[in-house]
């Protein structure tokens, strides 16, 4: 998969073909490479695109990788506030800038489903962080690459076995090349273990 930007049309008489493309993929997140990944790998032609721009020099890098994050990590944690799109909010939640009394739904009219609104959206049922970012590298750009496997009985779904949880979680650990000692030496790591050793 070779990525090549592709430039604005000058005019509206400009179009643009997708030559020889098996399986189009629209999002460049962990999960869009995921699959574009596994489908190169079986020589399948693979095209993907992406509704947000290339904020970064090198294709999806981190946002962690900038200079000014670099000097000054503060500016991370409000890039990714500003990156982040609410989805499935429902149309009948307070709204922050209204008085809760001055909004009602009207879940019929298509004009009031924006920002991320979903009129059948139950507002008991939400999941009121789920966001997402619309930049080349998606959620990637600023995950923070921590792969844990949830625990049973606290925070893992009962939607599959012990199993095939295990299964899974072992290709999902594979494709991203998770390591359990690559920080090991880092600095971080040997103040953290020094005090919990002295606690």
């Amino acid at each position: 998969m070779v990525h090549k930007p592709t430039p604005s049309p000058s005019s509206a008489s400009e179009t643009f073909h997708f030559e020889n493309t098996d399986v189009l993929i629209v999002g460049s997140g962990p999960i869009g490479a995921t699959f574009a990944h596994t489908l190169v790998k079986k020589g399948i032609k693979v095209t993907m695109i992406d509704i947000g721009q290339q904020e970064t020099r090198r294709v999806g890098d981190h946002k962690k990788n900038s200079v000014a994050v670099q000097k000054d990590i503060i500016l991370f944690t409000n890039t990714v506030k500003g990156e982040l799109h609410p989805l499935s909010v429902p149309t009948n939640s307070a709204r922050p800038v209204m008085e809760p009394a001055s909004w009602s739904s009207r879940p019929t009219d298509p004009a009031y489903v924006l920002n991320g609104q979903n009129p059948e959206q139950k507002a008991y049922g939400n999941l009121p962080a789920a966001a997402a970012t619309r930049v080349v590298g998606g959620m990637g750009s600023h995950w923070t690459c921590c792969t844990p496997r949830q625990r049973k009985g606290i925070e893992r779904s009962d939607l599959f076995g012990d199993s095939e949880w295990n299964t899974l979680y072992s290709r999902a650990e594979k494709l991203f090349k998770k390591t359990d000692d690559a920080f090991d030496d880092s600095v971080r790591q040997r103040l953290v273990k020094r005090v919990l050793t002295e606690a």
